[in-house]
């Protein structure tokens, strides 16, 4: 399902929301915000990463939908969700946004370096995270680690995955509120 403005150039605002960037025109991205904002960034470093080497594939052909296909099949994208349902949230993605897939494949090089960098982002919000939970903000705690794994879904810091550092802010909230007067 594809909601393209027709003659507009698109400028991405949100995640979910384009606009045309000449006559202020906006227009939802439907499908793919049905996704989690982790699945949605999941699905986007995905996409940007492996979609233009299929896109440039001379044995597949310039498709969105091929693109979508060929990412989701085995259904190990996203798991929790319907293979089928990731597809049309990535070809209409694509729909929107073509320069994702466009341009020519990154390099082995290139791929390392995006992934080094999304990791570094990652561990510069933990960081944060860490100061605000040894201050006792554990809101603050908690958004700082939503906000690295936006950055980078798959990193898993140190070994843990990013429900576990949730865990051990929620753990140490409770800690703190049955023993008031101690610190860590």
């Amino acid at each position: 399902m594809a909601f393209a403005l027709v003659g507009c150039r698109m400028a991405l605002i949100t995640p979910t929301l384009i606009c045309c960037v000449s006559c202020s025109r906006m227009e939802a991205l439907v499908i793919f915000s049905d996704l989690t904002p982790v699945e949605q960034a999941t699905v986007r470093h995905t996409v940007t990463d492996k979609g233009p080497g299929i896109w440039n594939s001379p044995f597949i052909g310039a498709s969105f939908d091929a693109v979508g296909r060929y990412l989701t099949e085995g259904g190990t994208l996203l798991p929790a969700r319907d293979w089928r349902h990731v597809w049309e949230c990535i070809t209409d993605l694509l729909t929107h946004e073509p320069n994702l897939v466009t341009g020519p494949p990154p390099t082995q090089e290139d791929l390392a370096a995006r992934q080094n960098e999304r990791n570094h982002r990652a561990e510069q919000l933990l960081a944060d995270a860490l100061a605000a939970l040894r201050t006792g903000d554990y809101e603050r705690a908690h958004a700082f680690i939503a906000q690295a794994e936006l950055a980078a879904p798959q990193y898993q810091p140190r070994g843990r995955t990013y429900a576990t550092l949730r865990g051990f802010v929620d753990n140490t909230r409770n800690t703190a509120s049955t023993h008031p007067g101690e610190t860590s």
